[in-house]
């Protein structure tokens, strides 16, 4: 499959499709708390427990767990 270009809006209940994302929109109480990426926002123990996963020290996602969802880009 082709890559296309454009930007795309994903919705992320699990902390594998976020790390898949060039940046990452952090919304709290309908305003943007931060955008950065992944991998910098899984540093911060609040943006952690959005996933259900606690502790200060938790593992970082990798890129490459599972398959990307329908529709996404790699």
């Amino acid at each position: 499959m082709g890559r296309t270009e454009g930007s795309r809006l994903v919705v992320a209940h699990r902390p594998s499709v976020a790390a898949r994302a060039d940046q990452v929109i952090w919304l709290e109480d309908g305003r943007v708390r931060a955008v950065a990426p992944h991998r910098e926002l899984w540093k911060e123990a609040r943006y952690r427990a959005l996933f259900g996963v606690g502790g200060a020290d938790g593992p970082v996602p990798r890129r490459d767990h599972g398959p990307l969802p329908e529709g996404a880009r790699s």
